[in-house]
């Protein structure tokens, strides 16, 4: 599962804020969030880049990511001739809050990610009930979940022994 620019405008939907995207931008995956400084010049098309409105000095263009936070009036000068994909939020944000967010939110898809591989790799290896049930234990720590769906559909299926 990729982290997209939807995703990470949802992980920020806790206040105003407005996009603007080129084109299918939404559904650009993004892999990494940094601060923008002056003096990065080689950016990643596949990065986004936190700053507050007010530190821009130059056009920022070249279909890159930003989420700028709007501390004071952002002028469409800033965004070049090629237009970037920007998240534009409100002045109450704090650039180390929105790193904090957008990391967290990179910090889960790598552990359901993991967490599917460690699940498709023991069923491929064989793994007994009792071994899926203590691999649920150890990655959700309540086997109870992976047993719940099973039980709750033998009822529903007319099925009364276990």
């Amino acid at each position: 599962m990729a982290v997209t620019l939807k995703k990470i405008r949802s992980v920020l939907n806790g206040r105003p804020h407005k996009m603007v995207i080129d084109g299918n931008g939404e559904n650009i995956e993004i892999k990494g969030v940094e601060y923008f400084t002056e003096q990065l010049t080689d950016l990643s098309p596949d990065y986004a880049y936190v700053i507050k409105s007010s530190d821009i000095q130059r056009p920022l263009g070249n279909k890159n990511c930003f989420i700028i936070i709007e501390d004071e009036p952002f002028s469409e000068v800033h965004m070049g001739e090629n237009s970037a994909n920007t998240i534009m939020l409100d002045k109450d944000w704090d650039p180390e809050t929105v790193i904090k967010r957008v990391r967290q939110l990179f910090e889960e898809q790598y552990r359901i990610g993991d967490s599917s591989i460690k699940i498709l790799e023991s069923c491929q290896k064989g793994y007994t009930i009792q071994q899926l049930l203590d691999l649920g234990y150890q990655l959700l720590s309540n086997p109870l979940l992976l047993v719940d769906v099973s039980l709750c559909f033998i009822a529903h299926s007319g099925g009364n022994k276990y």
